[in-house]
């Protein structure tokens, strides 16, 4: 790939070594891009006035007035009564804006879905949300691209949905969607209200709200899946392995709620460059949080709120790698007018410890996480003469509030 100018931003394409001496935490910070094909051969797409309105920077691509779409439900009570098996299919100008279920891809109310699937697909420019899953269980989605989506990208919708497979997808720009459901004016790239689905290998980007959103819900809708009966917020989740999330207007990675009957493991996963931060944990019991990449964000990399309940270990964050930012400069550039400390306002922290006890953290290592300008830096104090006087209103004249390590994470029981 061959660029005719310069770009307007600074783009990380590299990938950081860190090293340390703590066994089991990572030792890299990748920051290359994801890269995503929007066409296909066989097409299914929306009206045919998707030509009239004007690509914007916040709305790139061509995109319908109406915001009335192509739809695909599938819809037929009784397991395996319906049969959708969808590979490398392009869906674009689809969904019907403002109303509820008419979503691109919908799957509703089957029950059992083991013969169907969504894999190697691309949606794009959708004016309802991207590829739904409500009151089906055993669903594949796999390696699927979906862009510029109006409210959430994949979502399990009302909770009794189990055994579903969000496996490898990558989900850029959801964005808000107004005159839609409430959450979708903080829409996520992939939503989860039942935690007994696997949500493993998946990356996204650039959402108006978070990345990979667990908002469980205490009881699900009754119907013909198997947890009409169940609660969700106890149930074991399935697993989640392999996530990645940054670029995101709010966090990264976002769970609350939660107090599974059995120990499980949120692992090997990386939230960058969120700017409400990395991963936020609220109400939680029993979750261990392993080999986790935090970096670069401008919340903080890891909050927790209450952790009461279980035994001392049974909640943990361990084997981790906590990283303020690889180029610190860079960083104080990006985010110069929140550096100060007339008020305090706390920016760019390791770890918001809990309102509770019985949290662990174990095999955690933190990087850059000292004041800045370093006294042993001189190029950020050649960067702080070079940002004063102008900057002086903001910066001072000396090094900033540190950006530590460790800070109150403010949540308390609330979560």
């Amino acid at each position: 790939l061959t660029l005719e100018r310069p770009l307007a931003h600074t783009h990380l394409g590299e990938e950081f070594a860190v090293a340390h001496d703590l066994t089991g935490a990572p030792t890299k910070v990748e920051y290359r891009a994801e890269v995503g094909l929007l066409s296909r051969n066989i097409v299914v797409q929306g009206d045919g006035d998707s030509n009239n309105c004007v690509s914007t920077p916040g709305t790139p691509g061509k995109f319908s007035c109406a915001r009335f779409g192509a739809v695909l439900m599938a819809h037929s009570p009784g397991h395996e009564s319906a049969v959708v098996r969808l590979d490398g299919v392009e869906f674009r100008n689809v969904g019907q804006g403002f109303k509820l279920g008419r979503y691109p891809i919908n799957f509703h109310w089957i029950g059992q879905v083991k013969r169907s699937f969504v894999a190697n697909c691309a949606v794009h420019h959708s004016f309802n949300r991207g590829i739904g899953m409500n009151g089906v269980y055993g669903l594949r989605v796999e390696n699927n691209v979906l862009f510029h989506i109006l409210g959430h990208g994949i979502f399990i919708e009302d909770g009794i949905e189990e055994y579903n497979a969000i496996l490898g997808n990558l989900v850029l720009l959801t964005k808000q969607q107004v005159n839609g459901a409430p959450s979708d004016m903080n829409p996520a790239g992939i939503l989860v209200t039942n935690p007994k689905n696997h949500v493993r290998d998946n990356a996204v980007a650039d959402s108006d709200g978070s990345g990979i959103l667990f908002a469980i819900v205490a009881k699900p809708k009754e119907g013909h899946s198997t947890c009409w009966r169940c609660l969700p917020q106890v149930i074991p989740a399935l697993g989640f392995k392999g996530n990645s999330a940054h670029g995101n207007a709010q966090l990264g990675f976002s769970i609350n709620g939660y107090w599974p009957s059995a120990v499980v493991k949120f692992s090997q996963s990386h939230f960058w460059r969120n700017l409400a931060g990395g991963a936020q944990v609220g109400k939680v019991m029993h979750c261990q949080f392993d080999q986790f990449t935090l970096s670069d964000n401008l919340g903080s990399g890891f909050a927790i709120g209450d952790s009461t309940g279980g035994k001392w270990g049974d909640t943990a964050l361990q084997n981790s790698l906590l990283v303020q930012s690889v180029d610190r400069i860079a960083f104080a550039t990006r985010f110069k007018n929140m550096l100060n400390c007339r008020p305090c306002q706390q920016v760019g922290t390791g770890f918001a410890l809990p309102g509770s006890h019985r949290f662990v953290t174990s095999g955690v290592v933190f990087v850059n996480y000292t004041a800045f300008p370093a006294a042993d830096r001189p190029e950020e104090w050649a960067w702080l003469t070079e940002h004063s006087p102008s900057a002086t209103e903001h910066l001072g004249d000396k090094a900033f509030k540190p950006w530590s390590a460790l800070a109150p994470s403010g949540k308390g029981g609330d979560g």
